[in-house]
């Protein structure tokens, strides 16, 4: 029988889930860190700019927390191979704030608007 073919219970997932989670809160730190440090503090428009993506990307971050622990909270159970396509979500909001934090220090540098 194939590994990938094997049936996981609930809690595995929300083990899972529970990591990405933090490795997104961990994640949005360095990368704010990094923003605040390169953009001269958090009172500057430049930073303050990075707000609105910041936001976004933890609110889709814990939606999709809270809707995949309310789903195997009740007893889901899918196939290992599935659950691999749990992180995408995560992924997908990692690169997106990471990409504004990059989009943001470039145009500071040379002084463009977004």
């Amino acid at each position: 029988m194939n590994p990938m073919d094997q049936i996981i219970g609930g809690e595995v997932v929300l083990i899972d889930v529970a990591i990405y989670f933090a490795i997104s809160l961990g994640w949005y730190g360095l990368l704010d860190l990094i923003a605040r440090k390169r953009l001269g503090g958090s009172a500057t428009p430049g930073y303050q700019a990075l707000r609105f993506p910041k936001f976004i990307s933890l609110a889709v971050v814990s939606a999709v927390s809270i809707v995949l622990g309310i789903l195997f909270m009740g007893g889901l159970t899918v196939k290992a191979s599935t659950s691999t396509y749990f992180g995408i979500p995560y992924f997908v909001m990692w690169v997106f704030y990471m990409v504004c934090v990059m989009r943001r220090l470039r145009a500071e540098r040379y002084g463009r608007r977004l």
